[in-house]
């Protein structure tokens, strides 16, 4: 019996085309395309994250997978790096160090800030857990695990991915058990729609359901089956960690299942949205069947 080996991650296609794209067009539309933050940008601070709005009715988003957008007039940048740098006091939303730069006159009180002698009020995300108590992050946490599906982490005390915090050993197998389940159940049904839409917001929007379907049309055609990872424990190669790729912190899992009839070996890869690990890239190979 053969290999199956199939993978999709996401970044590198998306910034070559935007390359592209840019060189084309002169920078002309800049609500279309992001730059990638910087290897050396620092991660964005909790109380910066979500959607403002100003006294002139000027609107800010920043989101914690590094992009964000600034609209105010004739100015509309959409879907740009997002950096906040506390030591130079500013808030910059740009493609390839071209757009919005906003000074910090006062940092985020809660949901209230001042930049550029403008008051914003936070309009949309929530205030993060640097402005809550730690009676009311376990009540968001529980309220977390209740709204996503029957497979979601039970672990008591989740990892906060605002802060880049690596999960513990328990809800670090429920989450690359999760992955794999419902990569799974898309290739039993032939249909990769309902997994896409379970991954991040970030990876959905350079990606979709029919990549997905060519790139894992392998284990669709034959209806691989990897089922039985569920109730067994992932083997790491490496202890899963955040790593800085592509200008982007991201949790990496590596590792395998040593289970009949065969192994499945992975890699998993998520970012940050809110408090929450999201998927932003996979890889399953399954080597030849044990005994074949």
């Amino acid at each position: 019996m053969k290999n199956f080996v199939g993978r999709l991650f996401a970044g590198r296609n998306a910034k070559i085309n935007v390359l592209l794209v840019l060189s084309v067009i002169g920078l002309v539309g800049l609500g279309c395309f992001g730059g990638g933050r910087s290897k050396d940008a620092k991660p964005i601070p909790a109380a910066f994250l979500g959607e403002w709005t100003a006294q002139d009715g000027a609107k800010l988003n920043i989101r914690n997978d590094g992009t964000g957008d600034y609209i105010a007039g004739s100015t509309e940048i959409k879907g740009g790096t997002a950096e906040v740098d506390e030591t130079e006091k500013t808030v910059s939303i740009t493609f390839f160090g071209i757009g919005k730069t906003l000074k910090i006159d006062s940092p985020p009180q809660g949901n209230t800030m001042k930049l550029d002698g403008q008051t914003f009020k936070r309009t949309g995300g929530a205030a993060f857990a640097d402005t809550k108590s730690s009676k009311d992050d376990s009540k968001s946490d529980a309220s977390n695990k209740n709204s996503d599906d029957s497979r979601s982490t039970s672990t008591a005390a989740k990892s906060n991915a605002a802060k880049y915090e690596v999960p513990g050993d328990e809800e670090m197998q429920e989450m690359t058990r999760k992955a794999l389940l419902d990569f799974n159940d898309a290739v039993q049904a032939g249909d990769f729609t309902d997994f896409h839409s379970k991954i991040s917001k970030m990876w959905q929007r350079q990606t979709s359901p029919e990549k997905f379907n060519e790139a894992f049309s392998g284990f669709i055609e034959q209806k691989i089956d990897i089922s039985n990872v569920d109730g067994a424990d992932a083997e790491y190669s490496t202890t899963p960690s955040v790593q800085n790729e592509g200008g982007l912190k991201k949790l990496i899992a590596k590792g395998s299942y040593d289970i009949a009839p065969r192994q499945v070996i992975f890699t998993l890869k998520w970012i940050p949205e809110g408090r929450e690990w999201k998927l932003f890239g996979i890889e399953v190979e399954l080597p030849a069947a044990y005994g074949r």
